[in-house]
């Protein structure tokens, strides 16, 4: 994160994408359609 020390970055684990996916304030349907699938080669 560009902290000079861990214990800085620490604050920022609450952020796992575990607890990020429960979260309700993110609106997944928008942030999906940001980026299209790809079709593999």
């Amino acid at each position: 994160m560009g902290h000079a020390q861990f214990t800085a970055t620490a604050y920022y684990i609450h952020l796992l994408p575990e607890n990020l996916t429960k979260s309700s304030a993110v609106d997944w349907a928008s942030f999906s359609a940001l980026i299209p699938e790809v079709e593999p080669w």
